[in-house]
């Protein structure tokens, strides 16, 4: 008989008034792409031409559109009585929207690389830190130049589970295992973390999906100048063991 340590990880975005809603705050969205927050704010980084502060603006701006969408398909679906015909599908809808939440953090991550470190991008071809596990894993001052900027330190629990189910639903072996896995208290996403694959440590994530939805919009929100919250996410955890 061999144990499985599982950590449990549930993401807790501060949010205990009742939320307008299952999107993205649409005050990001609400006004025409040339003069949107995310649109005066991204265009403050004008940088190297190898990445283009406008495109970068305006595709984040299409993307929030489409999540919100997707959001709401993935609630109307849920909402409907009976059994859920294809969980396949809907579990890739979830998934997409964390992928995409993901590559719009790593987008704003690069443009700020460039822009506080636009000589040495120049110089060695390359841009130093383009991702959420590459800032996570720096402390160099580049690192705590974008790190300012993102307001790391009050969304680092935000942007750890992002990068966690990003890397779990592309990688991990068991998330078949997990793609069955429902909430009685709503709609939820789950994953069965396997780092590299090696199965006798395991992180379960199970996640309120609405407190994700919460925790990605305040982070915009502040990062493009329309609101700050007193709120603060967090991560819940618990550990065991299992035997099999």
């Amino acid at each position: 008989m061999s144990k499985i340590h599982i950590t449990e990880k549930n993401f807790d975005s501060g949010c205990r008034d009742d939320y307008k809603g299952y999107h993205i705050d649409t005050r990001l969205i609400v006004k025409p792409q040339m003069v949107s927050p995310i649109y005066n704010k991204i265009i403050k980084y004008q940088a190297i031409k190898i990445l283009n502060p406008i495109m970068i603006a305006l595709e984040t701006f299409d993307s929030l559109i489409y999540i919100n969408e997707q959001i709401e398909k993935v609630y109307r679906r849920h909402s409907q009585r009976g059994i859920i015909r294809n969980l396949c599908e809907i579990n890739n809808e979830k998934e997409n929207i964390i992928h995409i939440m993901k590559r719009i953090i790593d987008d704003f991550i690069m443009i700020l690389c460039c822009y506080y470190d636009t000589n040495n991008v120049l110089q060695r071809n390359k841009i130093e830190i383009a991702s959420i596990g590459e800032l996570k894993n720096s402390n160099t001052n580049l690192a705590i130049e974008i790190k300012k900027d993102l307001n790391y330190t009050k969304y680092e629990p935000l942007f750890d589970i992002i990068n966690d189910l990003h890397n779990a639903y592309k990688h991990s072996c068991l998330m078949k295992e997990a793609h069955v896995v429902f909430s009685t208290e709503g709609v939820s996403l789950t994953a069965y973390y396997a780092k590299y694959n090696k199965i006798d440590r395991i992180e379960y994530h199970n996640h309120n999906f609405i407190h994700i939805i919460i925790g990605f919009s305040d982070f915009l929100l502040e990062f493009c100048d329309v609101e700050t919250y007193d709120r603060l996410c967090k991560i819940n955890i618990s550990e065991r063991d299992v035997s099999i």
